[in-house]
Order: C-alpha cells, then structure tokens, then sequence
C-alpha cells in the first residue's frame, strides 16, 4: 500500500470511501445532481475521482478541477472538452447552421485547445462569449439533448471558481445567467448531472454576493465525514505492515491517533509518512511538534493564513485572530457565544450583528463550526487549535 500525501488518492488506494462513492453513483443513477461538502482535506477529490472511475461503463463523466478557473469562458471551454470528436464537430456545424454566431467567434472556439493560455487571446475568448452566450450554449444544450445516455459534469472546487468570477468583476448577472442555465439544463434532460464540490461554501458565497439560491436548491447534498477512529487506526496498521514496521505496535497507533485528535485522510498519510522517516529514533510527540506540523503547514494552515489575508477586512481580522487565541486557551479549544462577545468587545466590535457575520464567514471558511448540543463555537479540527496555539508560543 502507498502512502500517498499530496495528490488526490486514488484506485485501490483510497480506504473507506466505498459506500459514499456508491451510494453518490445510486443517486446520480437515479436523477440527482449532487453538492459535496465536507472540510479541508477531508478527501473530496479522491471520492470524485472514485465516483468517476466507479461510474458505469456507458456514462459520459468528465472529472474537471476548476479551483484556478476565473472567466466563464473557462468553464464552457470544459464543456466541449468534455465533447467526444464527434459531437465536437457536430457542435461547429450546429453554430454555423444557426448564422447567430459570428465565424471569428467560431474561429476563436476552435483555436482555443492550443492557445487558450495566452492571455490576450482568453480575455478575447471570454468576451466573445458573454456577447454570443445564448447561441453558443443553445448549441451545447443541443449536444446535450440528442445523448440516450447520463452524461456527468464532475466540477471540483466549483465555489473557489464562482467567487473567483465575482471578485475578478464578472458582473453578478452574468453569474446568475451561468449558474441558471446549469440549472435549465438539468431540469429539461434528466440525463444531464452534476456532481459539484469544494472546500468553501457555496451556499454561503451566493448568499454574500445576493444570488439566488434557487440555482442550486435541487442539488442533493452530501457531507463527507472524516474517517472513525477503527478506520483510521485500520489505515495506520495497514500501512504500518506495508512499511515492514516492527516496532510500530497498536500502542503506538493509540498515540498517533490521540496526538491527532482528527481521523482525516491526509493528517493520517502526512503523520505516518514522518514517523516512518524517523523509524522510531525520536518520541511521537516530538515527531508530531517538530516534524509533522511544520510539514503540513502548507497544504493545510496555509491556507487558512491566505483565506484569512484576502478575504476578510483589517478589523476583522484583529477580532478573528483573538477569538482564535482565546479558542486556543479553552479545554477542547471551544468556548460559548458570550465569551466571543467578550472577545470582540475588547476589541471595539461592539455591535452583535457584526460579530454574527464574522462569525457565519469563519464558519462558512471552516475556521470554526458551531456545537448545537453545547451551544459552543470550536476550531473546526483539533490540529487547527493545536498549530494555532503552537505557533502563538502559549
């Protein structure tokens, strides 16, 4: 067994993941399209990679990453990506038929494989979209029509690609008009599905910029929890016998698990990987302090660091940051809403509807969730309180 920490896992190597890989093809089987959420390296990509590579032989499924997309032409240039030749073809002759298309916006189109990255020639492309929308996509919905057989648009970190759009100055309309047409196309061809994901909220993105959200409430959710811990300690053994450590007993795998304190795929994978280069010279606890936290700093608290720098105003940030220090000084790094009123009082944000905001983004960011049994806001992984606490010198 591979121990694989950076990319997506995938094939015999992704663990535990069959029944939400297959209970997600039953309801794309029977008609859905499909929100997954689920927290920071949890594993969503692996799991949408596995609905692809599960999905039956006679689906037409396209698997498309659009984390760094920001132009609406982006993503219609997956749609005829996902074109087999001959629909692609077909398509072109489509849009000529039609004569509401201009022959250099065509030209463009089939030009746009090979020099798409140019980036005269994409600011170009995207232009010519926008102005030709409704004939180009009544085209593609035609493609989409004349299929007898599912046809699966797998869009991963499709949220970081609508706020990029909206913050990039695509005007909302134009959002909407995308995110509406996706939703017409499902609801006229039951053949056509979606399966969307990413590690920020979707719905929370449309509610902070005012879009319906109507464009995506038929969307069946599904939320990916981290591993239990017989899973995770299953997935140590197995790679702790892989790796032909001896040493590396079930007391040893109780005390990984305890430093942790979250069952995530990548913790897991990321902590063995420094254990196993160790090979039992050094304490776990000092392997955990001194090498795994600083090796995931930058596929994981990174990127809380950059979400909280770009995506929140000076004062908010001053007051988030001291309810993350004040979190870190709680038993179970957790602490109810009167405390953080306290917090972010001391810091002149006096005004409860502020606050509330702040905290529905840092919620919505997973920084933090909310306890309902405990009434409680927490960090949203153990490791999040750890790093932050570590790394603040309390």
């Amino acid at each position: 067994m591979k121990n694989i920490t950076g990319p997506p896992v995938k094939g015999d190597e992704l663990k535990f993941r069959d029944k939400d890989i297959k209970e997600m093809i039953s309801r794309l089987a029977d008609g859905n399209s499909i929100l997954l959420t689920g927290l920071r390296r949890i594993g969503k990509s692996s799991v949408m990679m596995g609905v692809e590579h599960n999905a039956p032989a006679d689906w037409g499924i396209f698997y498309h990453n659009v984390e760094d997309k920001r132009l609406p032409s982006d993503l219609f240039s997956l749609f005829l990506k996902s074109l087999s030749e001959k629909d692609y073809e077909k398509l072109l002759k489509t849009w000529s038929h039609l004569k509401t298309v201009p022959s250099r916006t065509i030209n463009l189109l089939k030009q746009s494989f090979k020099s798409l990255d140019a980036g005269g020639a994409k600011v170009e492309l995207n232009q010519e979209i926008i102005d030709y929308w409704h004939p180009l996509t009544t085209g593609i919905e035609q493609v989409i029509k004349e299929k007898k057989t599912p046809v699966i648009l797998i869009l991963d970190e499709f949220p970081f690609f609508i706020e990029h759009m909206l913050q990039d100055g695509i005007s909302k309309q134009i959002v909407e008009e995308l995110l509406g047409l996706l939703r017409i196309w499902r609801g006229r061809h039951d053949h056509f599905r979606l399966l969307v994901g990413g590690s920020i909220s979707l719905d929370h993105i449309l509610a902070k910029w005012d879009i319906q959200s109507s464009v995506i409430n038929d969307f069946s959710r599904y939320f990916l929890p981290p591993f239990t811990k017989d899973e995770a300690f299953a997935l140590l053994e197995e790679l702790s016998i892989d790796s032909g450590l001896d040493w590396y007993d079930r007391e040893k795998i109780e005390e990984t698990l305890c430093l942790l304190g979250d069952y995530y795929p990548f913790f897991i994978r990321s902590f063995f990987r420094e254990i196993k280069i160790d090979n039992g010279a050094k304490p776990l606890g000092v392997i955990f302090e001194n090498y795994f936290i600083p090796s995931i700093q930058r596929g994981y608290f990174d990127q809380f660091s950059e979400r909280l720098k770009k995506h929140y105003a000076p004062e908010q940030k001053k007051v988030a940051k001291e309810i993350f220090t004040h979190l870190s000084r709680q038993p179970g790094f957790m602490a109810p809403y009167s405390q953080l009123r306290d917090v972010a009082s001391e810091m002149a944000l006096s005004d409860d509807f502020q606050l509330d905001e702040l905290l529905a983004d840092l919620t919505a960011d997973d920084f933090l969730c909310f306890q309902p049994g405990t009434s409680q806001y927490q960090f949203v992984s153990v490791l999040l309180g750890k790093w932050w606490k570590m790394t603040r010198g309390f």
